[in-house]
């Protein structure tokens, strides 16, 4: 009876591997059509509101005001770019066969010997902070999470970029929304008319960049809030420590300073740009 019972859980723990496998592959193909769906609206953004917008409906009417419009935008557009390849292609921190725990940091479990923090998926220890992503199959140090939008984990080495791709999407649709209101009032007051000359996907882009945007924002203010506390998104589920003052933290707060430093850099030249 107890063979039995060895072979069913053998069995049980053989179907739940292949079953995320098969999760993980999902997961993997999904994310590339998103990610190809995000450089079709991209294009799709450019197009309509450079060609479409700019360039057809405002050059004749306000030149310098469509000249400010395409500098705007183009400034906007081509950082959002930049920072979505750097966070699509960076390594997000995979941590390495050869690393080593220190036992004076991590420390040991009670039989003196197995590491503290120690994967059994990867079956190797790995440092504090890191943390098993079941799509790539790899630790992530500061694991924050996966994201399929850009087809990679987001952790430690380019944490940076998603934050600031995010940041400049939600100014890029800002840009698109301020700059686009009086085309939009003309489009709608001729729409139906003979004398229409608006295009319907400008209307379209419009209300893309609404749903973008009412969506972006608080996404963005969220990851802002986790730079300057010291934390991830996996690392806000757990509890809380309290400091020498009594204030109750995360575990790795060094202070909105020192955290936002530890991300960006101390050279305020580079803390916008995808580098």
């Amino acid at each position: 009876l107890d063979i039995m019972n060895v072979s069913d859980d053998k069995d049980d723990e053989r179907l739940r591997e292949q079953y995320d496998m098969e999760s993980a592959t999902f997961l993997q193909i999904w994310g590339y059509v998103l990610f190809l769906f995000v450089l079709c609206f991209q294009g799709f953004a450019f197009y309509v509101f450079v060609i479409l917008f700019c360039i057809d409906r405002m050059v004749d009417k306000n030149l310098g005001l469509a000249i400010f419009f395409i500098t705007l935008f183009c400034l906007t557009f081509s950082m959002m770019i930049l920072n979505y390849v750097r966070c699509v292609f960076a390594n997000p921190g995979h941590v390495p066969p050869s690393f080593v725990p220190d036992s004076r940091v991590s420390g040991q479990d009670s039989d003196g010997q197995t590491p503290r923090k120690f994967c059994r998926k990867c079956d190797r220890p790995k440092p504090d902070r890191a943390h098993h992503c079941s799509v790539c199959q790899k630790c992530i140090l500061q694991y924050d999470h996966h994201c399929p939008y850009v087809a990679n984990c987001v952790g430690f080495r380019n944490q940076k970029f998603f934050v600031l791709f995010v940041t400049y999407t939600t100014l890029t649709v800002v840009v698109v929304l301020g700059c686009m209101i009086p085309g939009l009032i003309m489009a709608f007051e001729n729409l139906g008319s003979e004398n229409n000359t608006g295009n319907p996907l400008i209307i379209v882009l419009y209300f893309l960049c609404v749903g973008i945007c009412l969506f972006m924002l608080p996404f963005s203010i969220f990851h802002w809030r986790l730079v300057f506390s010291g934390t991830t998104t996996i690392e806000t589920q757990l509890p809380k420590a309290q400091n020498i003052r009594g204030d109750f933290v995360y575990r790795w707060d060094l202070g909105w300073k020192r955290n936002f430093f530890t991300r960006f850099g101390t050279r305020p030249l580079y803390w916008f740009l995808p580098t």
